[in-house]
């Protein structure tokens, strides 16, 4: 009785050690002792070292209160080299965001300077995730229960296996971008471009509705489905409808590739309702020009799996 009572004790213990341990044990100060670390070896200067040497470990976080509601984003507690160009060899989390032309990125003097600075845009409003969380399961949005889970990188448990490799990539970012960028002429979204082009000369708006595009009535409304659902069910919409629903009158479009669908997924995942850059009449000027878009878009061809058709 002894002996049993003195291992629970022990075991007990343990387990209220390694609690402990966690709670106090933060990866993300291990993260950022290693960039102090790296960063003080590259000093030029005395006093760029001793400014290093001041900083210790600590949660850093960006409140942005525009783009529809107030973001935290804690990303660059481990993504703490993200705006050190220093690190652009370096592994994630220490490794330089990468710069971008096409974003609106320059170079002045030799150095870069962002269009889209951290402190003022944060990090979530283009790459989604979990702002406030500071492990990368709970910050990349990996929690099945987490909406907005970082697009094209992150994966949840209970998404389709076969599908996984699909719902990766970088292009799904742009669905984000075009929450602002929304031009017929901007270059950075050619993806959105390519599944726009696609929605039309599949003849997906005869079915679906979206505001300003058009005005299908069979198919539910997609004017917000890049708000309401994440990128696992748009595609699995649309490459296995009746997977979800057995008794959908969506069909098979068996001529459109496996990247086919990522483009018009990225396309549908920018459908979020309103644009987070327009007022009330620009958003109406707007929607007077996609009107216009429509008309091009429907008698423009498309290439798919090497065939041609024309809405």
């Amino acid at each position: 009785m002894r002996f049993a009572l003195a291992v629970g004790t022990f075991l007990i213990l343990v387990i209220h050690g390694v609690i402990l341990y966690n709670q106090f044990s933060h990866k993300w100060e291990v993260h950022q002792i290693a960039y102090f670390n790296q960063a003080k070896a590259m000093a030029k200067g005395e006093a760029e070292r001793a400014s290093l040497e001041a900083r210790g470990p600590r949660i850093e976080q960006t409140v942005v209160a525009d783009f529809g509601e107030t973001r935290v984003d804690r990303c660059i507690t481990c993504h703490i080299a993200a705006d050190d160009p220093r690190f652009s060899t370096y592994q994630q989390p220490l490794k330089t965001h990468p710069y971008s032309l096409a974003m609106g990125d320059v170079q002045k003097n030799g150095r870069w300077e962002r269009r889209h600075k951290f402190s003022e845009f944060g990090c979530t409003v283009c790459h989604d995730g979990q702002g406030r969380g500071l492990s990368p399961k709970d910050a990349h949005g990996e929690d099945e229960y987490w909406p907005d889970p970082i697009l094209g990188a992150a994966v949840q448990e209970h998404w389709r296996k076969d599908f996984v490799p699909m719902l990766k990539g970088k292009e799904y970012l742009e669905a984000n971008c075009a929450q602002c960028h929304t031009g017929a002429n901007f270059t950075g979204t050619p993806t959105v471009r390519k599944g726009m082009d696609l929605f039309y000369a599949s003849n997906c708006y005869g079915c679906h509705r979206i505001e300003g595009l058009s005005d299908g009535t069979i198919g539910p409304d997609l004017t917000e489905v890049g708000r309401k659902f994440k990128i696992d069910y748009i595609y699995t919409r649309i490459k296995d409808p009746k997977s979800l629903l057995a008794t959908s009158i969506m069909p098979v479009f068996n001529m459109l590739s496996d990247q086919d669908i990522k483009a018009l997924v990225v396309f549908l995942k920018s459908r979020k309702g309103k644009n987070f850059s327009e007022t009330e009449i620009q958003r109406y000027r707007a929607r007077l020009a996609e009107g216009a878009e429509v008309v091009q878009a429907t008698i423009k061809p498309v290439a798919i799996n090497a065939a041609t058709l024309v809405a």
